[in-house]
């Protein structure tokens, strides 16, 4: 039976996807399947994890890369980019308002407060209140989220530089990873039981027990 136009396209977008990864990842590897939302850590040629992630949106696609993973970071600080600055964070404060943090109201700063932002100029943090935002390039502040049970990455973040700048993450909007369609991040991938995924990493590449991993997360 001949493949329909629609199979042929999904074929054809495979292979792209394909030629973009190296030929042998080795023995050991993390691979993100993107368009089926899931993780998995190959070993030997067999999955020994696999977990629901939630990747980019349609207009914020998730790259399609290989890299090596370079750290895992527990209880990391979030450093806002300058994207959602510029995108969601700025109209925002100018009272246009956005989908991702919500509301605002003529230079409203409570912005930061609502989502537990805080604001620096260099090292030294400052009131976003006392700011002049008409003068102001929102780019040039370092605004950051500290750890805790808020924070967009969660418990753990993996880090593998690249110059997309994205990364896999833990997220508090678990209710995400519940349907079929998990395309909500701004292009990092955010992975359902990250802990879980650390103990597995961890062990094959520290030796770290399950009990190590919990002293760090």
């Amino acid at each position: 039976q001949a493949a329909s136009p629609g199979q042929v396209r999904l074929i054809l977008l495979n292979m792209e996807r394909w030629r973009w990864l190296p030929h042998d990842l080795g023995s050991f590897y993390v691979n993100v399947n993107i368009p089926e939302f899931v993780v998995r850590v190959m070993g030997d040629g067999k999955p020994v994890h696999t977990a629901r992630v939630v990747v980019g949106k349609p207009d914020k696609q998730t790259p399609i890369i290989s890299k090596e993973m370079q750290e895992i970071v527990f209880n990391p600080y979030w450093n806002v980019p300058n994207s959602i600055k510029m995108e969601e964070l700025l109209p925002s404060i100018r009272g246009g308002g956005d989908f991702f943090f919500g509301g605002g109201g003529g230079w409203d700063t409570s912005v930061f407060a609502r989502n537990g932002l805080r604001v620096a100029l260099g090292t030294k943090e400052v009131d976003p209140s006392m700011l002049d935002w008409s003068r102001i390039d929102i780019r040039s502040l370092n605004i950051y989220q500290p750890p805790g049970p808020d924070n967009v990455l969660g418990t753990v973040k993996f880090l593998f530089p690249n110059k997309h700048d994205v990364y896999m993450h833990d997220t508090p909007e678990r209710h995400l990873f519940g349907g079929a369609t998990r395309a909500f991040s701004h292009g990092c991938m955010r992975v359902q039981n990250p802990v879980k995924l650390a103990e597995v990493l961890l062990a094959a590449d520290k030796g770290w027990s399950p009990e190590k991993v919990a002293e760090y997360a």
